[in-house]
């Protein structure tokens, strides 16, 4: 069985404060934020659920909630194993926001994750130690480029033998 998350979340600002601030999911936007979403589906309301139990609702089901500022929605469609090839339309509802993406399947130990900023990809991780698989994309920064570009004082490499 094992744990397992296929969770997008879109915040307006910082995501963890925005989390603390929210009560009972607003139905309206939540409808709204699905059609959104998924234009032309046909939406079924279903009984609530708590987080806990909605980062990996049945195939083919989608779970979502919204609040001021944050939404969530909880899918097994949005986990893939290269997070930059979330489709289009799922990082196009980001403008203006920052998305997060969290996919998981503990029995085979994979992880992805991945963050957009106003619907640029900014950092993806994509790891399966057993299979090797690792994918990882990093926007790079000023600061990054000018740590990236200089190397340690003094290092060099050593060859070790026995003689």
């Amino acid at each position: 069985m094992g744990a397992k998350t296929g969770l997008l979340v879109y915040a307006d600002g910082d995501l963890p404060e925005a989390l603390r601030g929210v009560g009972k999911a607003d139905r309206d936007r939540t409808v709204a934020m699905m059609r959104r979403l998924h234009p032309g589906r046909q939406i079924e309301e279903c009984e609530g659920s708590t987080l806990w139990d909605g980062v990996y609702p049945p195939e083919g089901t989608t779970y979502a909630a919204s609040w001021p500022g944050v939404d969530v929605i909880g899918d097994q469609r949005v986990m893939i194993d290269v997070p930059s090839q979330l489709p289009e339309h799922f990082v196009a509802a980001s403008a203006g926001r920052r998305l997060v993406l969290h996919a998981m399947h503990s029995v085979v130990d994979w992880l992805a994750f991945a963050v957009w900023e106003d619907g640029h990809l900014v950092r993806s991780l994509s790891l399966s130690p057993d299979s090797g698989h690792h994918r990882e994309h990093r926007r790079t920064t000023p600061l990054r480029a000018a740590l990236l570009g200089r190397r340690p004082p003094g290092r060099r490499h050593l060859l070790a033998g026995r003689g």
